[in-house]
């Protein structure tokens, strides 16, 4: 019985030692993590601002692809021009080293996909950063990594709350003038004719005279349009053209509408 106790503790002890001599030989490489925990940080954060404030929309995510690559040459170069010495690798060591491995190309896979698939790199690679980061400080029973796994996963979370909370702030009501599908028609044709006659829009809208008739006037009255009668040899004419006042309201109203749409 005794020797079955102190056999146990043996293991216990040959456990930590692999623990603890992992831990030593990982410690060796903490750059490559602060450096690629860092660059993932920065790269999420980057295409995040990108996709607000410039005009390059998923063309964006193509930061991904490109601070990967750097990424992965700057770290060769520097394990190039680094001393290295040769030691016992542990089997904690070749599970960790093969699971970033996967990781990684896993990453730089989807870095290249991700122009051309439904993915938002800024969510999705923290994500599975994080929870890499986390595995290894489990498995090395090491809080500051996974302290820093569960940042990591918080983040891409944090960010859909507050882009979407921004998005919200951002977007405008619709005017209820052009919510109206008549109206909505009438402006679309107005903004590319600048004017037309009340017969052609009726038959382009397909609209009885009475019902397009009540809709024109709720757009004059808001001063989006102008309605001028007129006799044009022996026949009545009357010819609706859009004001200033309705490409403005009109322009605004697609903008607007825009907004919606890349929610």
């Amino acid at each position: 019985m005794k020797t079955e106790q102190t056999t146990a503790q043996e293991q216990l002890d040959l456990i930590e030692q692999t623990i603890a001599q992992a831990k030593e030989n990982i410690s060796s490489h903490s750059f490559a993590f602060i450096f690629w925990g860092w660059l993932v940080s920065l790269t999420a954060l980057v295409n995040y601002v990108l996709l607000l404030f410039s005009p390059l929309g998923n063309n964006s995510y193509l930061i991904w692809p490109i601070t990967s690559i750097l990424g992965i040459v700057f770290i060769v170069g520097y394990y190039k021009k680094a001393e290295k010495k040769e030691s016992h690798h542990t089997h904690l060591e070749y599970f960790l080293s093969r699971m970033w491995i996967v990781i990684g190309l896993v990453l730089v896979l989807f870095s290249v996909l991700s122009p051309f698939i439904d993915l938002n790199p800024w969510f999705f690679f923290p994500l599975v950063a994080g929870i890499g980061t986390i595995v290894s400080g489990v498995v090395l029973k090491f809080n500051p990594l996974i302290f820093g796994g569960m940042v990591l996963i918080g983040f891409p979370f944090y960010s859909v709350l507050v882009n979407g909370s921004s998005l919200l702030s951002r977007l405008k009501p619709l005017d209820p003038l052009l919510t109206t599908p008549l109206r909505l028609g009438a402006m679309s044709l107005l903004i590319k004719l600048k004017s037309a006659s009340f017969v052609y829009l009726k038959e382009q809208l397909n609209a009885t005279q009475g019902n397009l008739s009540v809709q024109l006037n709720k757009l004059k009255d808001a001063d989006y349009i102008s309605i001028e009668k007129r006799f044009e040899g022996n026949y009545p004419l009357t010819e609706v053209k859009i004001t200033p006042t309705g490409v403005q309201a009109f322009e605004a109203h697609v903008n607007n509408l825009k907004d919606y749409l890349h929610l």
